[in-house]
């Protein structure tokens, strides 16, 4: 859906790290769109592609739209694509998943056209490594906090955080893993009192 309301559907490709989705519709249309034209997405996935060990939460997928941390310079407010694992309508567990490696550059002196060694620009090649994954908050006002832990989610109820670890306790829940984190979002949200 987008932010105007329009709801398309197709084949979608995320690129998180440029915020940007690409959406082939059923006539061959192509859209690129940036996070700040869309509200949110849900996206299916095929049984096939989850593995033993894969930390999906559900074959379909729900991401929605919100500001992305502030950075330390004065920029605008940026938008980003993150995956909303819990319910609402009170605060909801985010995730971002983040590709990281690292680069190699190669750089020296080689011969150049005119038989001289000249210095030639650096060229760069990227190894992937491993996926980093954010955890994140987003509170009924809208803000967006991180979790540095899991653990971190008992200090935004703080009122039912006796409850909250009790459920932890009964239900056996391991809090590093998403999906059971997220029933405890939902617990919480579950215990809120409704606002007239």
């Amino acid at each position: 859906m987008l932010t105007t309301g329009t709801i398309l559907t197709g084949t979608l490709v995320l690129y998180p790290e440029r915020e940007i989705l690409a959406l082939k519709s059923a006539n061959d249309s192509t859209y690129t769109l940036p996070a700040r034209l869309v509200r949110g997405f849900a996206a299916k996935d095929a049984p096939d592609q989850q593995r033993a060990g894969d930390t999906y939460l559900a074959l379909q997928r729900i991401f929605r739209v919100f500001p992305l941390p502030a950075t330390k310079s004065a920029s605008p407010v940026a938008w980003g694509f993150y995956e909303q694992p819990s319910r609402g309508p009170g605060a909801v567990l985010l995730r971002r998943e983040r590709a990281v490696g690292y680069q190699e550059s190669l750089r020296g002196d080689f011969p150049g056209s005119n038989g001289l060694a000249t210095q030639t620009p650096s060229m760069i090649t990227f190894f992937p490594g491993a996926t980093i994954i954010t955890l994140y908050l987003a509170t009924v006002a809208g803000a967006v906090v991180p979790l540095r832990k899991p653990q971190d989610v008992f200090k935004h109820f703080p009122a039912m955080e006796p409850q909250l670890r009790a459920y932890v306790r009964e239900n056996g829940l391991n809090l590093s893993n998403d999906r059971e984190l997220s029933f405890l979002v939902n617990y919480a949200n579950s215990l809120a009192k409704p606002t007239p």
